[in-house]
């Protein structure tokens, strides 16, 4: 369920045409799992992109972001 001040941070960076991709926890531990990183784009300018989650087990997040953009709009 999504916060009325999330709601309103996803209006206020798409007047900017920002918007957050990354849609998976970042962060699983054994009873939660939770979106703590950030990645935003501009819509307007990026709309052939993948972004993927990779376990790298360097931290206690331990997965990083990968984000690839496609040549061309």
């Amino acid at each position: 369920m999504e916060s009325e001040k999330k709601n309103q941070l996803d209006f206020f960076l798409l007047s900017y045409t920002l918007t957050n991709i990354i849609n998976f926890p970042t962060r699983v531990q054994n009873t939660s799992a939770t979106a703590v990183g950030n990645v935003f784009i501009d819509i307007s300018q990026f709309v052939n992109y993948t972004i993927t989650s990779i376990l790298s087990g360097l931290s206690d997040d331990d997965d990083a972001q990968l984000l690839m953009f496609s040549a061309g709009r």
